[in-house]
Parts: structure tokens; sequence; C-alpha cells
């Protein structure tokens, strides 16, 4: 007779679900400091980098990192899409360049 009492070793709902409330409730614990001490030392950056940044010319210099970083992953597929290489900039390593081919014949 087999018995059905051996616990599987796969988790259960529950336990995933404990589990992944546990990594969030630390997530929301670590975001606020993280936030403080990325923004602290942008600050302590930007004082080096010059007036450029001040003069509005970088929009970028102008914001939180924090607030970059959470603008950035709002949108997954806006960050996949720039993520990903375009085939025309990527050359194949070893491979000669058509062009160079072509002037060789001529």
């Amino acid at each position: 007779m087999v018995s059905y009492a051996v616990k599987s070793s796969f988790p259960s709902k529950v336990e995933k679900f404990n589990g992944t409330f546990a990594v969030f409730a630390k997530y929301l614990q670590i975001a606020p400091f993280r936030n403080n001490e990325v923004d602290k030392w942008q600050r302590k950056t930007q004082v080096t980098i010059g007036a450029a940044a001040f003069r509005g010319k970088l929009h970028a210099f102008n914001q939180k990192i924090s607030d970059q970083v959470n603008a950035y992953m709002r949108d997954p597929s806006r960050m996949i899409k720039r993520m990903q290489l375009r085939r025309s900039s990527v050359d194949i390593f070893g491979k000669v360049p058509e062009e160079a081919d072509n002037k060789n014949e001529v």
C-alpha cells in the first residue's frame, strides 16, 4: 500500500505567499533607506559635475536618481526595448565587413 502522507518537496501555495509577502515587506522597509542613500550620493556627485546641470541643459541631472529609476522601471516594455541591441549595430566577431571586401575587389 502506498502512503500519501509524505510531504512534498514543493512549497504549498500558503508557503509561497508567506515567502513572497516576507520579501515584499523587506523591500518596503529597505526602499526608503536605499532611495535616501542614492540621492545623497547623487547630490555629492552633482557638485563635481559643474554648473551645466543646474542651467537646465541636462534634464537627467535635475531629477533625483531614485525618481529616474522608478520612472524607468514603471514601463518594462520600454526598458526592454532600450536594452536590446539593433542587429545593424552589432557585427559578428571575426567576420570581415562586406564594405572592406568590395574595396579589395575593385
